[in-house]
C-alpha cells in the first residue's frame, strides 16, 4: 500500500516537473 502511494506521489512529480518546465519554455 505505502510502495502504491510513492509511486503515484513520484507519478505526479514528474508530471507537475513536466508541466513548470514547459510553462519556462
Amino acid at each position: 500500500m505505502i510502495g502504491i502511494s510513492v509511486a503515484i506521489s513520484k507519478k505526479i512529480k514528474n508530471k507537475t516537473d513536466f508541466f513548470v518546465a514547459g510553462r519556462k519554455l
